[in-house]
């Protein structure tokens, strides 16, 4: 495949977090550029909630989880900020910066997450815990595509949902047209990919990242990459532990020369008599 292991932008998001707004501070008069603004988020993390900014004092915990399939935020604070109109409940949202000083090696974080629940003490502590926010993500629709690949009708579904979406495939094998029946965007994304036939050795995953890319991955060209360079690795040990065994005969040398001679015995086992192969 064209692509291999690297994974590309094929289509960008459209999406966009809530927008973060700050009085100047003297930035327009070219004050203190590069140390106030700038510098916002890129420290710890800028958390705005209904219009309130969450006091970095006053915040214990912060969590971003980017291992399941989109991402969730917890946040643990004590803030008196709120009032009884702008105090966090189920259906609201907070908006999360984590502010890169260098974005040519890594990009900042700005989403914004749906609150999913809310507990709070009797001593004021709240904890807050978030849901990527996608609009119309977990909204029930019906629609029909046409006749067509599971990459293309991937990426029509991203366009509609107005998120990015990121892979290593080029191409897959599994034309037909599919039916969304009433259920979430969510539940049908799931089941193109689970769908979607690229190989009888591939397999694939996929996952919504932080900057609202969705990442639909085949791992089959990475776990060859991974197991060549495994394996060769064993091999130049191999071959260390046979050059001093020329000049010495410790036991433990032999020891280790033999367990990593009969590993790469059993490898060339499963992978040449047995067939063992899903590259």
């Amino acid at each position: 495949m064209e692509l291999d292991n690297h994974i590309l932008a094929v289509v960008e998001p459209a999406i966009l977090p809530t927008e973060i707004k700050m009085e100047a501070l003297s930035e327009d008069q070219g004050e203190n550029v590069d140390k106030q603004t700038k510098e916002i988020g890129a420290f710890e993390p800028f958390i705005l909630c209904n219009g309130v900014q969450i006091n970095i004092t006053k915040l214990d915990s912060f969590e971003l989880d980017l291992s399941g399939i989109m991402p969730l935020c917890t946040i643990d604070f004590t803030d008196s900020a709120f009032g009884v109109d702008s105090m966090p409940r189920d259906g609201d949202f907070f908006t999360v910066l984590l502010n890169s000083k260098h974005q040519e090696t890594f990009k900042s974080v700005h989403m914004d997450f749906d609150i999913i629940e809310v507990n709070s003490d009797e001593t004021g502590g709240v904890i807050l815990e978030g849901i990527c926010k996608i609009p119309r993500m977990y909204k029930e629709d019906c629609q029909v595509l046409d006749t067509e690949t599971s990459l293309k009708q991937l990426e029509l579904v991203v366009r509609d949902l107005e998120i990015g979406l990121a892979t290593n495939v080029d191409s897959t094998d599994d034309k037909q047209s599919r039916i969304q029946a009433y259920e979430t965007y969510q539940d049908f994304i799931t089941s193109i990919i689970e769908d979607s036939y690229i190989s009888d050795e591939a397999f694939v995953k996929y996952c919504v990242d932080q900057y609202y890319y969705l990442n639909y991955a085949y791992y089959g060209n990475v776990l060859c990459y991974l197991l060549f360079h495994f394996l060769l690795i064993h091999v130049l040990y191999l071959l260390v532990l046979f050059l001093a065994l020329l000049k010495c005969h410790f036991p433990l040398l032999k020891l280790l020369f033999l367990r990593h001679l009969l590993f790469l015995l059993y490898i060339y086992y499963q992978y040449v008599v047995l067939d063992w192969n899903f590259c």
